[in-house]
């Protein structure tokens, strides 16, 4: 996706379980793991960053450039927790991501970043 030069480059930033979930308070994470996500999010020079429940229509609606996510290694499978990207009705469309980094990080974490396209 091209950006504007007017607009701030957009990272959104998260962390998931391996199926996508975004509610880690229950996940059987060690202390250092949990600290990842404030280590990563430190390392950004971001323009703008987005964190919560609107993910999902903020990439539908083509404003976010980056997706950085650490994925926990625990599976959350609860229907009702939040996934990473939900939209309500029928807004969402697929959309590609190209894979620009992966590094593995304390207590079996994956930092993946991608660049949507």
């Amino acid at each position: 996706m091209e950006r504007s030069s007017h607009r701030p480059r957009v990272i959104c930033h998260m962390m998931s379980s391996l199926d996508g979930r975004l509610v880690p308070k229950d996940w059987p994470v060690s202390p250092e793991g949990r600290r990842q996500y404030e280590f990563v999010h430190a390392s950004y020079e971001a323009d703008g960053w987005i964190c919560g429940r609107i993910n999902g229509g903020m990439l539908c609606a083509g404003l976010i450039d980056e997706v950085s996510v650490l994925v926990a290694p625990v599976v959350d499978a609860r229907m009702e927790t939040p996934a990473l990207f939900d939209v309500d009705g029928d807004a969402a469309a697929p959309r590609r991501l190209a894979l620009e980094q992966m590094e593995r990080r304390a207590d079996d974490m994956l930092w993946l970043r991608y660049r949507v396209e």
